[in-house]
């Protein structure tokens, strides 16, 4: 049975769409946590259309989950130990996190914002999504975060240790299940269904589960040789990515279908497109593979735990007390929020993420 192995392959053109689906997710929560929670969608036309076609970009969070999958043993190696995974996986994702919670706290003291302290202490340990509690902490997004923990310590362990020729099988039956659940469940990610199954558990052993797969397929065909690419071959598989590019983000933003299946569709479409970019066979993904998309998608995970303070500012300080400001500039009020959580985003990724990162890894990782 084929093993995963450390490789070297740098996807700037992936970092790019992990940059991307960050933005998407702050669309989705300005749309939930301050458009429909300040009640605009009757009064301006723009936010009405926004929030009656944009019913689909949450699903950003099953593509970033894909990725998590593919490069889940990537960076580290089958030669890591059990515990080291762990260490590594908890400092890539606490301290932006614990930053994040440490500002509500601070704020919470002399603005407007409260502070869910019995729900952030469970974020910040890591289990605000794993069955045991029922409300969200202030940074919404943290359930991603513990199913991301959680699911990824499961696989790894799968990976290293259940034998060859089972791993495989295992680790497709699961995510079978998994997708089978999550598509007659849509709860919230803190849900459990019948009392067992976490909603946001199962999302992420799911996706994961996919990714892991695609990594296998991967590895077994080798790394794509551009140069034997004829340039008809090149604008057919660009012709492909941009179509898929397009229906994903059509079905994301602008456009709301009648099947009950587009769940799946669009994973599926996701998953094609994922693979055309990790091969860059097409113009597309090429012309996306260079260091600007790189140094976008560094900041997205920054963004995507940010935007929750960011949106909550703006709520609390433009949305709700100044109504006909944002009646009368509708445009700039959507803009605003959005490069708000990147601006929040970029900061704690060079004063909290990168440092930290550094700073535990020659903790924990001295020899």
């Amino acid at each position: 049975m084929l093993e995963l192995k450390y490789k070297k392959e740098r996807f700037k053109n992936v970092e790019f769409l992990r940059f991307l689906f960050a933005i998407l997710i702050v669309i989705t929560h300005m749309i939930s946590h301050v458009i429909r929670a300040t009640h605009f969608t009757n009064e301006v036309p723009l936010f009405r259309i926004i929030n009656a076609n944009c019913r689909y970009s949450w699903i950003c969070v099953e593509f970033f989950l894909i990725m998590a999958g593919f490069f889940l043993v990537t960076p580290t190696g089958l030669k890591t130990n059990f515990i080291d995974f762990i260490k590594k996986k908890f400092l890539r994702l606490w301290p932006v996190l614990a930053f994040a919670i440490g500002l509500y706290f601070v704020l919470s003291l002399f603005t407007p914002l409260g502070y869910n302290k019995y729900s952030n202490l469970f974020a910040l340990l890591l289990i605000q999504n794993c069955g045991l509690t029922h409300v969200y902490s202030n940074v919404h997004q943290s359930w991603f975060v513990s199913a991301l923990f959680w699911c990824s310590i499961f696989y790894f362990y799968i990976i290293k240790y259940v034998p060859k020729p089972h791993k495989m099988y295992l680790i497709a039956f699961i995510t079978m299940l998994a997708f089978a659940f999550g598509t007659h469940a849509h709860g919230k990610p803190i849900d459990n269904i019948y009392l067992v199954f976490n909603y946001g558990i199962m999302r992420a052993l799911a996706c994961m589960g996919l990714g892991i797969l695609i990594r296998y397929i991967y590895i077994s065909n080798g790394i794509s040789n551009l140069s034997k690419n004829t340039w008809l071959k090149k604008l057919l598989c660009a012709a492909l990515e941009i179509y898929l590019f397009c229906f994903i983000l059509y079905y994301q933003l602008f456009h709301v279908s009648k099947s009950k299946d587009i769940y799946l569709v669009l994973i599926i479409a996701f998953s094609f497109l994922f693979w055309l970019f990790i091969q860059k066979r097409g113009w597309f993904s090429q012309l996306l593979e260079n260091n600007i998309s790189n140094k976008l998608g560094q900041y997205s995970y920054s963004i995507f735990i940010m935007h929750s303070l960011a949106l909550d500012l703006i709520k609390v300080y433009i949305w709700i007390p100044h109504r006909e400001f944002v009646i009368h500039y509708p445009v700039f009020n959507f803009i605003l929020p959005i490069i708000c959580s990147v601006i929040m985003g970029v900061i704690a990724y060079h004063l909290v993420e990168q440092p930290a990162a550094k700073y535990l890894k020659t903790k924990w990782f001295s020899k």
